[in-house]
């Protein structure tokens, strides 16, 4: 079942690379190139992610396509956007 894509604006190539190792650390999931979907292994089981960056405009759009049974949708959507404004934040 995929998730409403969620779009992140404001998001500077060296941003990307901070999220890109936050995701890798905290998903497992490896994100390589600009664009693509990728899939990783939660304790409650497997989650797959598409990613669409547009350095030029500086937006980032992430979908889950695929998530643990046990977790829910509007859970999952709010982890996503708190992955990021966290890794944002922390500098």
């Amino acid at each position: 079942m995929s998730l409403p894509a969620q779009t992140f604006n404001d998001i500077t190539p060296a941003d990307f690379d901070k999220l890109v190792a936050a995701v890798k650390s905290k998903l497992g999931i490896e994100i390589s190139g600009l664009q693509g979907q990728a899939s990783g292994s939660t304790p409650l089981g497997e989650i797959t992610i598409q990613w669409d960056y547009y350095p030029d405009s500086e937006a980032l759009t992430l979908q889950c396509l695929k998530k643990p049974l046990l977790l829910g949708a509007g859970y999952v959507n709010i982890e996503i956007s708190a992955l990021v404004t966290d890794t944002l934040a922390a500098g």
